[in-house]
């Protein structure tokens, strides 16, 4: 079993990169009650600023419901399951985004099923910046790459690309896939929409 981290999800779209769009960002949340919806039938509901954090709650396309905090674009974790990931992790980090900014980390403890246990290792980048067209809307944003690779006896490694778009505090795209190539791990989504109070 693998840590899943749920993620703030994003949208699919064809893309050019732009000179224009900012080059780094600063922690935010997005205001209480903003809606995403996406492509792949998950919605997030964002409720509150905690600290360094934000509280969402999230519905996925099967229509299981989850609350978590999320700390940075690619780092999120459920309060319930890995209560040591963000000591361990520190994923505040990551801000500011910046382009090429690059943080490593390493875990060791409970994975997304209780009473699992193994070891991780982390790379978060800042790869550059692109203006995304999406169902949403078009936004200037900062790609995201994670990089984790569970350490032996696992041979498991994945990729988590995100599409951070400052202006809205979310991601508007996102790709996920591993080196075991299953179905239920390769995902990607578009944001349909946005509804904000």
């Amino acid at each position: 079993m693998k840590l899943t981290l749920v993620l703030a999800l994003g949208v699919l779209a064809i893309s050019n990169a732009t000179e224009g769009a900012a080059q780094s960002a600063n922690f935010k949340c997005p205001p209480n009650g903003t809606v995403a919806e996406y492509s792949d039938g998950a919605r997030t509901t964002w409720v509150e600023q905690v600290g360094n954090a934000c509280r969402a709650e999230r519905k996925d396309a099967a229509g299981m419901n989850s609350v978590f905090l999320w700390y940075a674009p690619l780092a999120t974790t459920f309060e319930r399951n890995n209560p040591g990931y963000v000591t361990q992790i520190n994923p505040s980090r990551l801000w500011p985004l910046t382009v090429g900014k690059t943080v490593q980390a390493h875990y060791e403890g409970q994975g997304s099923t209780i009473g699992y246990f193994s070891k991780w290792d982390y790379a978060f980048t800042v790869e550059k910046t692109e203006r995304i067209t999406t169902k949403a809307g078009t936004f200037d944003t900062l790609v995201m790459l994670l990089h984790t690779k569970q350490l032996p006896p696992s041979n498991w490694e994945g990729t988590f690309r995100q599409w951070y778009a400052p202006e809205l505090g979310v991601a508007v795209k996102y790709e996920n896939s591993d080196n075991e190539g299953k179905p239920t791990s390769l995902s990607k989504a578009e944001l349909t929409a946005i509804r904000r109070p």
